[in-house]
């Protein structure tokens, strides 16, 4: 087991928090190749939060192109929860270089209670403003693909 450090915001590398991640289970079946699974661990990997409004309905995701994923929930590209609830501001995201820990970490944060949510993307984004236009101004990396 290892601990991965997950960050957030777009300036601030603080670690928030640290979530296990058996690394004995990473093996890609699938191929059979210990290779592919590394290099599929090198990408970048973002668990996020959508918002209607401040303190609006609340949608978590998680993606490896953080741009494309967030245009496509503004433009209402694809049906489902965030096209029928108008849920288009990005307020909070993290990144790590381990898909299996965004999984993990995407599945624990929809478990949350929603005050614990709120304080989440308050502690990093007080004034619930999309971060979506800061990234595209600032050449945000969209992915190491």
């Amino acid at each position: 087991m290892m601990e991965v450090p997950a960050y957030a915001g777009t300036t601030s590398r603080s670690p928030l928090c640290h979530f296990r991640i058996d690394y004995s289970k990473c093996h890609s079946r699938e191929s059979g190749n210990p290779l592919k699974t590394f290099i599929t661990l090198m990408k970048t990997y973002y668990v996020y939060i959508l918002a209607s409004r401040k303190r609006g309905t609340l949608y978590i995701g998680v993606t490896n192109n953080l741009i494309r994923r967030v245009y496509e929930h503004k433009n209402d590209v694809v049906e489902g929860f965030t096209k029928k609830y108008g849920v288009h501001q990005l307020v909070y995201f993290e990144q790590t270089n381990d898909v299996y820990a965004a999984l993990v970490r995407e599945k624990r944060m929809k478990k949350w209670y929603r005050k614990w949510k709120i304080e989440l993307i308050e502690k990093e984004n007080p004034e619930w403003r999309d971060l979506y236009d800061d990234l595209v101004e600032d050449g945000f990396p969209l992915s190491r693909e």
